[in-house]
């Protein structure tokens, strides 16, 4: 069993229930955010977060915004980060590559795929 941290934020409650589930049963420890701005503070006081789940679209700091703070600082510039989001269209997700997330996971998000990219992220 892992005592490896991961930051799930999603404003769906549902949604981040899924995916914290999900982690957890793939033997991970989970931290919860609703927004952006409260995952980004949250990463803060959680310096042992090895990865970061992430919506798009959500209030007060969304995915691309949260993207650019992490990316943009030295502390987490490196810290694997994947998307889940509902985007779809191709030339969307193209884009959202280029902001520099390590993986990206459509939604509806296949437990078994998200357990294999955060296996893959974190070499376990």
């Amino acid at each position: 069993m892992t005592h490896t941290k991961v930051l799930v934020i999603d404003d769906d409650l549902i949604t981040r229930k899924t995916l914290v589930k999900t982690l957890e049963k793939a033997g991970f420890v989970t931290v919860q955010s609703s927004n952006g701005k409260h995952g980004w503070e949250t990463l803060w006081e959680n310096p042992d977060i090895a990865l970061v789940v992430t919506d798009m679209m959500m209030p007060d700091m969304d995915g691309r915004e949260l993207l650019n703070v992490v990316r943009g600082n030295q502390c987490f510039a490196n810290l694997p980060v994947i998307i889940v989001s509902g985007i779809v269209d191709e030339t969307e997700v193209q884009d959202l590559l280029k902001l520099g997330p390590s993986r990206f996971c459509a939604k509806p998000f296949n437990g078994d795929k998200l357990k294999a990219l955060t296996d893959e992220l974190l070499q376990r």
